[in-house]
């Protein structure tokens, strides 16, 4: 795979339009464009460090604060204990 196109969006699919009865069925398949939209490749941490030093700086709250990071580990803990008891759902209280 190229290393300027790390997403690529096929437009691919299946149309099933049908007359009166079952062996009356048409299928169209459908074959379109490719679309390989372009990313900025920064780091996810030189972001994060960015809005957190932004954040200081305007006196707002950053999007990683405590409580963000504690809502990810209970989201963590909770799919842990899903795949330990086979798949369970297992619910996260507030």
């Amino acid at each position: 795979m190229s290393t300027d196109e790390k997403v690529r969006i096929y437009d691919k699919g299946v149309n099933i339009t049908s007359e009166e009865s079952l062996y009356n069925t048409l299928i169209q398949y459908r074959i379109g464009d490719m679309h390989a939209p372009k990313f900025e490749e920064t780091e996810a941490l030189t972001i994060m460090t960015t809005e957190f030093t932004n954040s200081i700086q305007n006196n707002i709250t950053p999007i990683t604060n405590t409580k963000f990071a504690v809502d990810v580990m209970r989201v963590l803990e909770a799919a842990d204990n899903s795949l330990k008891s086979g798949g369970k759902t297992i619910h996260i209280e507030d």
